[in-house]
């Protein structure tokens, strides 16, 4: 779940199960399409870790658009998650 601008998010899930993805060299993608006579959409949705940071790639918005559950003032093209180092915290 990303989070974005007023706090719209959005989500990528399949419905109830993880998406399935393929290695494609260093990166794992996700694809899905639909080229009906009224309405196409082409969802190529990639994931790659880069300098200790996790990049998701969704450069013709087409999965943000119309496969996952994303609001108007977020995207998950250009998203970046840095690793961060935490532990568990110690009770006294």
């Amino acid at each position: 779940m990303i989070w974005g601008a007023n706090y719209h998010i959005c989500q990528v899930e399949g419905e109830g199960v993880p998406i399935k993805m393929t290695r494609v060299g260093d990166k794992l993608v996700y694809t899905e399409s639909d080229s009906g006579p009224e309405f196409s959409f082409n969802c190529k949705l990639e994931f790659s870790l880069h300098d200790n940071k996790l990049t998701i790639s969704d450069s013709n918005f087409d999965c943000s658009n119309w496969v996952f559950t994303c609001g108007a003032r977020v995207g998950l093209d250009g998203v970046e998650l840095p690793k961060v180092s935490q532990t568990c915290p110690v009770s006294d």
